[in-house]
């Protein structure tokens, strides 16, 4: 019997605002692809274990972990549960100027769109895209 997905309200905002700020903030002769000259250190808050739907093809876990982890200068790491392989290389941008809590990173070549932020003092979400192989798509809250 096949396990219902569910998604909350949480998730689908997260997706919309993903999409809209993708197609606002860049501009046709934009490389969104290339964050490393505009990155920037994430805030602590958004760093560590966020816990949500966690969906590839061999596995949908609704107690799913995405755990962001810095790497390098500016650099992030999103290592997965359930043996999905982690995501490297990761260079986030602000959404919008001078925004200090929501971020984004795009990658066209690898198909990936990532999107964290802070909802409040106590809470930040993560939603992450990736539609190459393996396709991956995570979406929770710490």
């Amino acid at each position: 019997m096949a396990k219902k997905i569910s998604i909350n309200k949480y998730q689908i905002l997260l997706l919309f605002f993903t999409i809209a700020s993708l197609f606002t903030s860049c501009s046709s002769d934009e490389n969104i692809g290339d964050n490393s000259s505009n990155s920037v250190e994430l805030p602590t808050q958004l760093l560590g274990t966020h816990t949500g739907n966690l969906i590839s093809p061999q596995i949908t876990n609704e107690s799913g972990k995405a755990t962001i982890a810095s790497s390098d200068s500016n650099l992030y790491t999103i290592s997965f549960s359930d043996n999905v392989a982690p995501i490297t290389g990761i260079a986030f941008v602000p959404v919008g100027k001078n925004n200090t809590s929501n971020f984004i990173y795009t990658d066209t070549d690898r198909r990936i769109v990532i999107q964290v932020g802070i909802i409040s003092d106590n809470e930040s979400g993560l939603s992450v895209m990736k539609s190459n192989d393996p396709i991956v798509s995570f979406g929770g809250k710490k």
